[in-house]
């Protein structure tokens, strides 16, 4: 077992493996999604699938049984962090073990709570063919088991978290959702069967379940872990705010399928399914790029180190959005051959929500790396107040634009929600760290400015030879790719930052060796 206090490695180097660590894991979950969904919708039928599509809207990662967690995902990892950076060694176990133990018990509860009410709810708000309603019920109950021990998983990664562990959190979870997706996928082609698939799904979460219980032994001493009452309640004290935004979150990612479920059907939740999960491609590596800066930006608050939260935000920003613009542009240029390519001709219908739900994500990547900042550095509620205007804008723009225009009107919905969001948010971020618009533009968009114009050209000349999808989508992607890495490698980085994160990967690889 190590010293769970003392960093493995200086503070930017860490952050660098952490970024690397879930940007690879990110890919690897992109890449199971790519071959599962058109196995899951060919395995199970359009209607079982929007069932399927329905229930992930409630996993505890990105649905609403996150939100059972009561904001100690993020509670845990700001003061774990904290605590780790000043060598508060008996403090690191004790909200360790606190935050171990209140998983174990919202675990639990949501989980029950999830399977006793969702039997008589789901088949109530969705009109489902009488044929599959039994089917329902049961894949509802199985899925609350499964949230039970995916809520647990959660607690040990966010401990791993706060260590300045990521790189170890994101290997076991792209373990667990590799387990889930396989299992799934396969089971969906074998029997055609929701409940059978749910029920292996379940199976390979208990396996995750138990491989990141080994992991994280093996890294913090599970003997000292105590549970302490005053880390309890200082815990459950910053997650109240967290609590109160992750709704708004969890319902900004989840409303689309429900309203288009609720006003046109569940058949037509796979169309939403098809375009949310291109754009997840896209925020997966957003989010990679911009992962490691919660508990990295705790981690220098408390120790006051306030140019290098600076530096954290502009060229954390700049990576980020450099990162995250060929996984939006590409996809978004190449709608029409993709599609056809991974879903067939039916996918056709995906394409404009697919190219709407891109441009959210290219818009959001700029201001990822503030907002999770800001939550890093205990300003949640800043970030709070400006995602209720934005859900509530949403929320009312799609509900009025599904109706009128089907499926893509609640993509302009999202659209127009940011226009509320990103004022406030950019505002706190630059004032945090003392940096202007004008400065921060300078430093973060127009370096990318260069790189993005040679993509859209170069995979624009492969669309305007109207070659078969396959070699249209290869071919674009490649050469879309290469000239925007080219061109980026001279205009997006400044003197010696290649060179430096060059230096920091092989110094890893040499102590991992």
């Amino acid at each position: 077992m190590t010293d769970p206090v003392a960093p493995a490695r200086p503070f930017r180097h860490r952050l660098l493996i952490n970024t690397v660590a879930t940007g690879v894991g990110n890919l690897w979950t992109i890449g199971l999604m790519i071959v599962a969904l058109p196995l899951l919708l060919s395995g199970l039928g359009p209607s079982a699938f929007g069932a399927w599509s329905l229930l992930q809207t409630f996993s505890t990662t990105t649905g609403w049984l996150s939100l059972a967690d009561l904001g100690l995902g993020i509670a845990g990892t700001r003061f774990v962090a904290e605590a780790a950076s000043v060598g508060d060694e008996d403090g690191v176990f004790d909200l360790a073990g606190t935050v171990l133990a209140l998983f174990a018990l919202v675990s639990v509860i949501g989980g029950v709570l999830f399977a006793v009410v969702g039997v008589v709810a789901f088949p109530w708000a969705f009109s489902f063919p009488d044929a599959l309603v039994a089917d329902v019920k049961i894949a509802v109950v199985v899925f609350g088991a499964q949230c039970v021990f995916d809520q647990m998983t959660r607690g040990m990664q966010t401990c791993l978290e706060g260590l300045q562990r990521v790189d170890l959190a994101r290997a076991a979870e792209a373990v667990r959702r590799t387990l889930v997706l396989g299992a799934s996928a396969v089971t969906a082609q074998a029997t055609g069967s929701l409940p059978a698939t749910m029920k292996a799904a379940l199976l390979a979460s208990i396996v995750g379940f138990a491989l990141t219980a080994a992991l994280t032994a093996h890294r913090i001493q599970v003997r000292r872990l105590t549970f302490s009452m005053p880390a309890a309640r200082r815990l459950l004290r910053y997650g109240r705010t967290i609590a109160a935004l992750r709704p708004l979150s969890v319902f900004q990612r989840t409303m689309d399928r429900f309203i288009v479920g609720i006003v046109l059907g569940p058949a037509a939740v796979g169309v939403v399914e098809i375009a949310a999960q291109v754009q997840n491609g896209a925020l997966a590596v957003m989010s990679a790029a911009g992962y490691a800066v919660l508990p990295g930006a705790s981690w220098l608050t408390a120790r006051g180190d306030r140019g290098t939260l600076r530096e954290l935000l502009t060229r954390g920003s700049r990576y980020t959005t450099f990162a995250t613009l060929p996984a939006a542009v590409l996809p978004a240029l190449l709608a029409v051959p993709l599609l056809s390519v991974w879903i067939g001709p039916e996918g056709q219908t995906a394409v404009v929500p697919v190219v709407l739900a891109l441009t959210y994500a290219a818009i959001c990547a700029p201001v990822h790396v503030g907002s999770e900042l800001l939550l890093g550095v205990g300003r949640a509620d800043t970030v709070l107040r400006a995602a209720a205007i934005a859900v509530t804008v949403n929320l009312v723009a799609s509900v009025v634009l599904v109706q009128a225009i089907g499926v893509a009107g609640v993509y302009i919905g999202t659209l127009v929600s940011a226009v509320a969001f990103f004022p406030p948010v950019v505002r706190a971020f630059l004032r945090e760290v003392d940096l202007s618009a004008h400065d921060a533009a300078l430093s973060v968009l127009r370096p990318l400015v260069a790189p993005t114009a040679a993509l859209v050209v170069s995979a624009g000349l492969v669309l305007a030879l109207d070659l078969a999808p396959l070699r249209t989508v290869v071919l674009g992607a490649l050469l879309g790719l290469s000239t925007y890495v080219l061109v980026g490698a001279h205009t997006a980085f400044g003197p010696g930052e290649l060179r430096g994160l060059a230096s920091g990967l092989r110094r890893e690889a040499v102590a991992a060796t």
